[in-house]
């Protein structure tokens, strides 16, 4: 299963952030490198495979994970990926917010930010919400609510440009109910 989630959640978005810093070459901000910068995408994958080898080994990862999940990180890469080199077709009734973000190109830098973002996000320590329930109690899954309505409100409003906000929002909440997730 590792193996599988390593593919699909590792490689392919490694690759992907690979092709989005291209346009880099060996040049950072003035200052030319001996390597090209493109393969800094590939510690998504990297990371990825220390993200799986550390949920493999760790007990304690039951109710909730450390660090961002292998699958939503592949979710906001290729979120924003996607919306940024197609410069998605909404429709008429999207929101202006949503007609902005679609048509907007962010510029290499921001995916070497993201890449290092991304990479530290999971392995991080944080406790991310799982949807795995110990109980029916209402306050027991207070936090999971709050993401499930969250992220269906952010979908039905922004539509396919939603797609990378939920997982922002993933964390968000993920963050906020910190004290909570055990």
């Amino acid at each position: 299963d590792s193996l599988a989630d390593m593919v699909s959640f590792g490689l392919i978005p490694g690759l992907a952030m690979f092709k989005a810093l291209e346009p880099f070459g060996t040049e950072f901000f003035g200052i030319n490198l001996p390597f090209e910068i493109k393969y800094f995408g590939l510690f998504i994958t990297l990371f990825s495979c220390l993200r799986l080898a550390i949920y493999n080994l760790d007990e304690e990862q039951t109710y909730y994970f450390k660090g961002l999940n292998t699958p939503s990180n592949t979710v906001l890469i290729f979120g924003i990926y996607y919306v940024c080199q197609n410069g998605l077709s909404v429709g008429e009734n999207q929101n202006n917010f949503g007609n902005l973000v679609a048509t907007f190109h962010f510029p290499s830098e921001f995916y070497l930010f993201l890449t290092i973002l991304s990479s530290w996000l999971l392995v991080s320590p944080l406790k991310m919400i799982a949807n795995k329930f110990k109980s029916m109690k209402l306050e027991d899954n207070y936090p999971k609510i709050v993401l499930i309505i969250g992220g269906i409100l952010i979908l039905a409003i922004f539509q396919l440009v939603g797609i990378p906000l939920v997982v922002v929002y993933y964390i968000f909440v993920s963050l906020i109910f910190q004290k909570q997730l055990k």
